[in-house]
């Protein structure tokens, strides 16, 4: 296994730590949320150097960094008055 692909493996673990302790852990509909990053980046096209490379698929945890998912949360708490798109109780 390469560098990369070790950095790479760490970061979504990492990734995933957070959204279990966060979302899941916390008792939040985690398919809820996994459709509100869905809406946030599926279909968003980067462009590197004026060549149009790939859509984001926004149910993808790669497609998002750390920093953005810790973004998008505060974010759709805050959207939604702590989460009232529904809590699992």
């Amino acid at each position: 296994m390469s560098q990369s692909d070790l950095n790479s493996s760490v970061e979504t673990q990492l990734k995933q730590n957070f959204l279990r302790d966060n979302i899941i852990s916390q008792g939040y509909d985690a398919e809820k949320f996994s459709d509100f990053l869905s809406d946030r980046k599926t279909g968003k096209t980067i462009l590197l150097e004026n060549i149009y490379i790939y859509s984001l698929d926004g149910t993808n945890i790669d497609s998002w960094t750390i920093s953005e998912l810790k973004d998008v949360m505060k974010f759709k708490i805050y959207q939604n008055n702590f989460f009232r798109w529904s809590r699992n109780s």
